[in-house]
């Protein structure tokens, strides 16, 4: 259903019912926005975000001291070195000074002060050594010497650790509004037609409530699926949007935003328009009930 079938509905339910949209334009799009907020409260927008997680490397050995806290007491240096270099990466707490030495010479860079540890990333190239020092304590971590980049972009330098961060509202955005509004709620196995295959994920934590975190140190590729924000209607929304609902729901919101626009002034119709949509609706959770379907689950396919 395209926004002007629908806006063609919602007149068309109205029969002899007037409705002044010529002169209030906007009783449509906030009646139809309002529709979409509850139906998808209901029956949530399922976004679908991919993931390719394959770690790289570290020269320094893969073992899990360097991603153990180190501590800089203010007077001894912190040395990490390694060959055939092209980028590095770790994560410091509080404030000092970075010395790098590579193929191209030497430069030292400032550490700003930070209370929190905060992730620190740039290209190296050849025989490498980093040092880092300065006149008061702080703590690093996640330290690792990388021999390959993806690219030439330095925000494609990944993250060292355990542990990799995935903040899905970041990931998510759209013309600068974040699609992402939560995960769902169950992480099920199973086949798909693509013959590719579904397992549970158990190591695997959420934070704040839209942050994956997910073992930093398997190659795999997931496939994580979320509720998804709708999108806003607005007088520019061209005719020929397509809705954003299944074709079983589609026809719930020409009835629910009926209701929305006549509430007031045609009272009997509204309420007829509301039982008409809360029957409906109802039906459809029945079947979903009855018939449970993956509603999320993570793809984890290994190398």
């Amino acid at each position: 259903m395209t926004y002007k079938e629908l806006k063609t509905q919602i007149l068309n339910l109205g029969f002899e019912t007037t409705l002044n949209y010529t002169n209030e334009p906007t009783v449509m799009t906030d009646a139809i926005n309002r529709a979409m907020r509850e139906i998808t409260n209901l029956f949530p927008l399922v976004g679908e975000y991919h993931i390719v997680q394959y770690p790289l490397c570290n020269l320094l050995g893969e073992d899990s001291v360097y991603m153990d806290t180190r501590h800089y007491n203010g007077k001894t240096p912190l040395v990490f070195g390694a060959s055939n270099v092209k980028a590095f990466y770790f994560e410091y707490a509080g404030s000092g000074t970075l010395t790098i030495d590579d193929d191209t010479g030497t430069r030292q860079i400032s550490l700003t002060e930070s209370k929190q540890f905060m992730p620190y990333k740039d290209f190296a190239v050849g025989k490498v050594t980093l040092t880092l020092e300065g006149a008061y304590s702080y703590d690093i971590r996640n330290i690792a010497l990388y021999g390959e980049v993806f690219s030439e972009e330095k925000e494609d330098i990944p993250a060292y650790g355990k542990w990799m961060r995935y903040d899905m509202k970041a990931l998510t955005m759209a013309d600068g509004k974040p699609q992402f509004i939560d995960f769902l709620d169950k992480v099920q196995e199973g086949d798909v037609s693509t013959g590719e295959r579904y397992i549970k994920l158990h190591d695997f934590k959420i934070e704040k409530r839209h942050v994956l975190v997910l073992e930093g140190r398997t190659p795999a590729q997931y496939t994580i699926f979320y509720k998804k924000d709708f999108q806003i209607f607005s007088m520019e929304t061209p005719d020929n949007f397509e809705i954003e609902l299944d074709a079983d729901k589609v026809h719930l919101l020409p009835l629910l935003a009926a209701w929305y626009v006549w509430a007031e002034e045609e009272p009997a119709f509204a309420a007829h328009c509301r039982n008409d949509y809360e029957q409906y609706a109802t039906r459809l959770l029945m079947q979903k009930k009855d018939n449970p379907v993956r509603e999320a689950f993570c793809n984890e396919m290994g190398w």
